[in-house]
């Protein structure tokens, strides 16, 4: 039988590696992965990427928020949504770590029934359309 209900995915969210300009208080950022190697973090659920890199775990969340309130405060790099620190970077507290390094970010996903009235259907079409704007902006 047909599901009742329909999965789409809009785009990828993008994110960014950030940390408090503290960290860096006595060294410049990092220009290179290699130079990861060693500096704390605090992590969401990305513990196995900054694993690779050699960067020690500081502390690991499963909330943006406290994560984010982790880097603003100075414990270590993280990795992020765009959304959610473009406004700290734009404002100082926090720096963009290696912005040219692609990281991949997590699908966008609605979930909705399958059958919508037209209406609906075109409330959809048309925040889908505008998030896929946004996320064609520069990561």
């Amino acid at each position: 039988s047909e599901p009742a209900f329909v999965e789409r995915t809009i785009g990828l969210s993008p994110q960014w590696l950030v940390a408090s300009p503290k960290i860096f208080a006595n060294s410049p950022p990092p220009t290179s992965t290699e130079e990861l190697f060693g500096l704390p973090a605090v992590l969401s659920g990305r513990a196995e990427t900054f694993a690779r890199l050699g960067v020690r775990a500081r502390l690991v969340a499963d909330d943006l928020d406290a994560t984010l309130a982790a880097a603003l405060a100075g414990l270590g790099l993280s990795v992020l949504p765009r959304w959610l620190v473009a406004r700290h970077v734009d404002e100082g507290r926090l720096i963009r770590v290696l912005a040219k390094a692609p990281l991949p970010g997590p699908p966008i996903v609605v979930l909705h029934p399958r059958r919508l009235r037209r209406v609906s259907r075109q409330v959809l079409e048309r925040l889908a359309r505008h998030l896929q704007r946004e996320l064609a902006l520069e990561n």
